[in-house]
């Protein structure tokens, strides 16, 4: 790392670089830079552990800018909502697009995102809703139940399997179309595999639940996933869904904020989700 060319994408001199480091080293009374050997610096760990808290004091201050500038424009308030893909590919949708009709003076802003990354963004600060599933997950979050999240098991239409419902044992035998190491199905489908202690034959991993019915339609194999999400393929790649009997395939969905003070337009679309709850 050269101290010179950050210098220069920072616009300041070279000697205003490193009197700025080494104000901060004597408030801190750490080093933050050590020369190399052959030229150039490179981060201590303290260097790179208040690196990490600058980012998200920058990140803050961005957002504040966006608040302040909301406001300054008419808006009453600016809410963000993350959400697990379950929810996306469900009614969350189109309960927030109620809400939006509703209140017009609150901006909305959503982000898709693993459950277990909502409630890191909700713990940081980073969010102010989250839709997650897992209830291991929610310690020192307020919560309300939301919905029940359906697991299915999704297969070709013409696929020899001619039963409505099975459990996920009785299926070990074939191929399946799984999601990345990540994601919460993906566990529950592992745990279920070593119970009945058969192998969980992954022939394809992807991201999305529209590239797994791909994958399905293509003929590389089932996948479990949420009913709601099956329907919307179902149709359009000649798929078809059993029910799936074990008991995990009932997941509770939960709309959480941080406990404590939270602003009223944050309360707001929470009590409107758990008005829409079913």
């Amino acid at each position: 790392m050269s101290l010179s060319k950050a210098a220069d994408e920072m616009h300041i001199a070279l000697s205003a670089a490193s009197r700025r480091i080494g104000l901060l080293e004597d408030e801190f009374g750490v080093g933050l830079l050590r020369r190399l050997p052959g030229g150039g610096v490179e981060p201590t760990d303290s260097g790179m552990a208040l690196a990490a808290h600058v980012r998200i004091l920058m990140r803050n201050v961005d957002q504040m800018t966006r608040d302040m500038r909301d406001y300054a424009q008419g808006a009453r308030g600016h809410v963000r909502i993350h959400a697990n893909v379950s929810a996306l590919s469900s009614d969350l949708p189109m309960q927030l697009a109620t809400f939006a009709t509703a209140r017009p003076e609150i901006k909305l802003e959503v982000r898709e995102a693993r459950s277990i990354d909502v409630v890191k963004s909700l713990k940081s600060n980073e969010a102010d809703v989250g839709v997650v599933v897992g209830e291991h997950l929610l310690s020192g979050l307020q919560c309300a139940e939301y919905k029940v999240d359906r697991l299915c098991v999704v297969v070709p239409g013409t696929h020899a399997i001619r039963s409505d419902a099975s459990a996920l044992a009785d299926l070990l035998d074939y191929d399946f179309v799984g999601f990345d190491n990540n994601a919460a199905i993906n566990t529950l489908m592992q745990v279920a595999a070593a119970e009945a202690s058969k192998p969980l034959r992954l022939r394809v991993t992807v991201q999305s639940y529209e590239a797994a019915c791909r994958m399905i339609e293509a003929g590389f194999g089932l996948a479990i996933m949420p009913e709601q999400a099956a329907r919307t393929y179902m149709q359009a790649l000649n798929l078809r869904f059993l029910t799936l009997t074990d008991s995990w395939a009932n997941r509770n969905m939960y709309v959480c904020i941080r406990e404590g003070l939270v602003t009223s337009p944050v309360q707001s679309v929470f009590q409107h989700l758990i008005a829409q709850s079913c």
